[in-house]
């Protein structure tokens, strides 16, 4: 008797484990993956960019802004895209995703 409980408790724990690490896993595949910023020009006299966000080499619109890296300044929102060329002086920015997670990106330039 003891015997059944104990397979029976051992069977439930197992299977909680397993849903918690699905879970786990699924969270993160949603944020992981490789993030870029495309720089593009505006017109070939202006001294504007436009950004777009690259989740695993597509295009993607889920992000509420762009920051710079080692400050906490906003450089442009995902309705208006467009910064100036000379707040772009870093290779890296932080993209913040619609659901307020940070993820580093690599700047790819076009724009020259």
């Amino acid at each position: 008797m003891k015997k059944k409980y104990i397979i029976l408790i051992t069977i439930i724990a197992l299977i909680a484990i397993g849903l918690i690490c699905y879970f786990v896993i699924k969270n993160n595949s949603e944020v992981s993956g490789t993030y870029e910023i495309q720089v593009d020009l505006v017109d070939s006299r202006s001294p504007d960019r436009t950004l777009t966000v690259l989740k695993n080499g597509k295009a993607t619109k889920n992000y509420k802004h762009i920051k710079l890296l080692d400050k906490d300044i906003i450089l442009c929102y995902q309705k208006n895209p467009t910064v100036n060329m000379f707040e772009l002086e870093s290779d890296e920015l932080i993209i913040v995703l619609s659901d307020d997670k940070e993820v580093v990106a690599k700047l790819v330039r076009k724009d020259k």
